[in-house]
């Protein structure tokens, strides 16, 4: 996860194709990653968002909107993030954390929610 301006010491066991980031409760964007260093904010890919008295947020993205259909698999996770350069404090499922880890020290999200599109 880092796209030159937006760098966050974060990686995955598993290919990143999408994800939703928001920036202090403001308003929450839906993003495609293209490769290791590029990502594109899809400007019309959530139908509906919602803040929550500033303490977390949902999006609802159809899922042909992703390309998705019956019997794919799709992995979440929810990362905490800081700004430039940090890790991940919290996610949810938990993950494990390296020995001695800091804000700058990567950490490798494995452990992700799966869900099969009925």
């Amino acid at each position: 996860m880092n796209f030159g301006d937006w760098p966050r010491a974060i990686t995955f066991n598993r290919n990143v194709q999408y994800f939703v980031a928001i920036w202090k409760y403001g308003d929450p964007q839906l993003w495609q990653v293209v490769d290791g260093g590029t990502k594109v904010q899809l400007q019309e890919g959530i139908q509906e968002k919602s803040v929550k008295n500033g303490v977390g947020y949902e999006v609802k993205v159809p899922l042909s909107e992703l390309g998705l259909k019956t019997g794919d698999k799709i992995y979440f996770v929810g990362c905490i993030v800081g700004g430039d350069g940090a890790s991940s404090p919290d996610t949810i499922p938990d993950n494990d954390y390296p020995d001695n880890w800091d804000w700058n020290v990567d950490l490798n999200i494995t452990n992700m929610a799966e869900f099969v599109i009925p």
